[in-house]
């Protein structure tokens, strides 16, 4: 049996598009397992070093472990797996990512801010979805859910920032054995008066 805690203010709060430091470092270790020998590491640390000094996200990246299948200190493999699988699909974020850190290599480079922002909001997204795959989860106990309202919305479809997409794309997992979809309980010991209709 395997308990995974989430919380609203954190969990499903993916902050602005650049994310944290020690985010950035474990795409970079990442996106050093998937691409392999083809990464232009040089690029790769401008494109995700975000307002930090190069030199202290290189550091950052010394300290963050690679992808290992044992050791302690390691990015787990079967997720680095799952996180190359969904790039994969997603052949144009790939593609997008290689052409900013062939820009990012020149000296010059703060004129591709804003797409690097969105670069790095997309890897930081789809590293999130991997996770979420990767729970498989048979049963979502959402406890105080009137915390959790807003998360239970449709998702807004042009907007690539809206954390629901994850949110529903947890809740609406299915066991890759049994083909059966995550069951989602609602718990709440807060009066909570659900939608109705006058008439009703």
């Amino acid at each position: 049996l395997n308990f995974v805690s989430l919380t609203p203010g954190t969990s499903f709060n993916m902050g602005d598009r650049g994310g944290r430091s020690d985010e950035r470092t474990v795409v970079f270790r990442l996106l050093e397992y998937v691409l392999g020998e083809s990464l232009d590491r040089a690029g790769a640390y401008r494109a995700l070093m975000g307002g930090q000094r190069e030199e202290n996200f290189r550091n950052g990246v010394r300290w963050t472990p690679a992808v290992a299948e044992t050791g302690m200190h390691r990015l787990d493999k079967g997720l680095a797996d799952a996180y190359k699988r969904e790039l994969e699909a997603k052949p144009e974020l790939l593609q997008r990512f290689r052409r900013l850190v062939d820009r990012f290599d020149q000296d010059d480079f703060h004129d591709d801010w804003n797409e690097r922002q969105n670069v790095v909001r997309d890897l930081r997204l789809t590293l999130a979805r991997s996770c979420v795959e990767a729970l498989e989860p048979d049963l979502v106990i959402l406890d105080e859910f009137q915390r959790f309202r807003e998360l239970l919305d449709d998702p807004d479809p042009e907007n690539p920032d809206d954390i629901r997409h994850l949110t529903h794309h947890l809740f609406g997992q299915r066991d890759a054995q049994t083909d059966t979809q995550a069951r989602v309980l609602l718990l709440s010991a807060t009066p909570y008066k659900m939608y109705t209709l006058r008439d009703e």
